[in-house]
């Protein structure tokens, strides 16, 4: 009886350290930090969080339970390989990654780390690919000048904008450091009653996430050309002709079709026509035969029927006429405008084009 006694206390005992061991056993596996089943970290001592600020991703986490000398940071791009980006020392819990761009996704690991021997190293387990370890950075929208004409004391602009995963919702513009106009969707704009010399011309666009892309800067330099000058050769006066575009020929006469717009840049012209006596210096001086090139094979005769004296102005005829020049007559005659028919010169005879 005893011995079955002493049996049954022996076996209590087997149990009672057996039971002993498993919880021993359990509680070790329990305090591994990267554990799924450890209550408190549930396999992520890390806890990695991405935030972006402004153009930047800011990287924070908590500190491991472990024996470890260092952090290791991991970045992958879009659909590129994951590569390190940083060794962080271990007093830290936070980076920043300055080197992100617009339009590009981001997800970011780390892992604890600490030497082994001289020359090798081990490696916790990385943290988790999560949703708070993602981030995508929005493209900022950019601005390209197209154009930039001047015309007497004014500029004219035009622009685009351009958004690489999104819509530019405005723009905003200023001149020679000034104020910044408010936000509007137009892509041109007039800046008038400038003064000569150098500018600086400034255009940023906004997109539809709300945020504001570089500023596009353009530098130019205003040349106000004299409204009349006096020709030295000559002392003709002469009047300023601002660029621009206009129809050229017209519908009622078969010789100046089809119209056609023309668009020059600006010049000089004569305010006065070429008198007779300034032709016929010019023919002691060049040695020129009207008669040979002449298209209308005007007469001195008829010229001076039509202009009697050397004051008077040559008709009917174009000394070495270009085509050039007869453009330039007509953008002088239309003074600009779109669309107007202009009276057209027969020597002294003016015949009304409306």
């Amino acid at each position: 009886m005893g011995f079955v006694k002493s049996l049954i206390w022996i076996l209590i005992i087997s149990l009672i350290l057996s039971g002993c061991d498993d919880r021993e056993e359990y509680e070790l596996v329990l305090d591994n930090p990267f554990d799924p089943d450890n209550p408190q970290t549930s396999g992520d001592p890390f806890q990695l969080s991405v935030q972006t600020e402004g153009r930047k991703s800011i990287l924070k986490w908590n500190v491991p339970e472990i024996d470890f000398e260092k952090y290791i940071i991991y970045r992958q791009e879009d659909d590129a390989g994951l590569i390190q980006l940083s060794v962080v020392p271990k007093t830290s819990t936070q980076y920043v990654d300055d080197t992100v761009e617009g339009g590009h996704s981001y997800i970011y690991r780390i892992s604890a780390a600490r030497s082994v021997g001289t020359s090798e190293e081990e490696q916790s387990a990385m943290s988790p690919v999560k949703n708070t370890t993602k981030i995508y950075l929005n493209a900022l929208p950019t601005v390209k000048i197209e154009s930039l004409q001047t015309a007497n004391n004014s500029v004219a602009v035009t622009w685009t904008g351009i958004d690489n995963d999104g819509t530019v919702a405005g723009y905003t513009y200023r001149l020679d450091n000034g104020e910044w106009a408010s936000f509007t969707a137009k892509t041109k704009h007039n800046f008038p009653n400038l003064t000569p010399g150098k500018h600086v011309l400034e255009i940023k666009a906004k997109d539809d996430a709300g945020e504001i892309g570089p500023t596009t800067i353009q530098t130019f330099k205003l040349i106000l050309q004299p409204s009349n000058i006096i020709w030295d050769k000559e002392g003709a006066e002469m009047a300023l002709i601002p660029k621009g575009r206009f129809e050229m020929g017209d519908i009622t006469w078969n010789a100046s079709q089809p119209v056609h717009a023309v668009e020059l840049d600006t010049f000089y012209m004569d305010i006065h026509e070429v008198t007779v006596g300034q032709f016929k210096q010019f023919i002691e001086e060049s040695g020129y035969n009207h008669n040979e090139s002449n298209n209308f094979t005007a007469a001195w005769d008829l010229i001076a029927e039509l202009s009697p004296t050397d004051e008077h102005p040559i008709v009917a005829i174009w000394p070495g006429a270009t085509a050039s020049a007869s453009v330039g007559r007509q953008k002088a005659a239309h003074r600009g405008r779109m669309g107007v028919r202009c009276p057209r010169w027969f020597g002294r005879q003016t015949v009304s084009m409306g």
